[in-house]
């Protein structure tokens, strides 16, 4: 929050909606929700942490040998 509010300190400036693209493509790249860790004091190295214990996601365009057989 604090690298965000450095770019945008004043709460009236519109943003470019970094936190919901960030909380869109969490969910969608590792199946994360950032509503579920989110603390107004998280810090990126907590959010890192949080991605490397989730499941990644395979994408369906991936080859064939990085899907994960079921």
């Amino acid at each position: 929050m604090s690298i965000y509010r450095s770019r945008y300190p004043s709460q009236l400036t519109p943003d470019a909606l970094e936190f919901e693209t960030l909380a869109m493509d969490l969910e969608k790249e590792h199946g994360l929700l950032l509503s579920n860790i989110w603390h107004e004091h998280l810090t990126l190295g907590e959010l890192f942490a949080h991605v490397s214990a989730a499941q990644p996601s395979v994408r369906a365009d991936a080859p064939k040998a990085a899907r994960r057989s079921t």
